[in-house]
């Protein structure tokens, strides 16, 4: 949801990292879900995403996984 967000506002994993006040790289570690963060970072990043704390929060939506498996006649 993040890393969609940022991509319809526009803006670069740099902008986004520098309204925070973090590093670009520990702001990647956070749109890939490989970093925790408090709740005062989370809820900066929704007011710099200008999104609710309840879209933050919701379950990654995964694609369905493809059978390669070509059903039998």
């Amino acid at each position: 949801m993040v890393k969609r967000r940022r991509a319809d506002l526009e803006l670069t994993q740099e902008q986004v990292a520098e309204e925070l006040g973090c590093t670009t790289s520990h702001y990647q570690r956070v749109e890939y879900g490989q970093a925790n963060v408090s709740l005062a970072f989370l809820a900066h990043l929704t007011v710099v995403l200008d999104c609710g704390l309840e879209d933050m929060l919701q379950p990654a939506r995964r694609r369905p996984v493809r059978s390669t498996k070509k059903a039998a006649n």
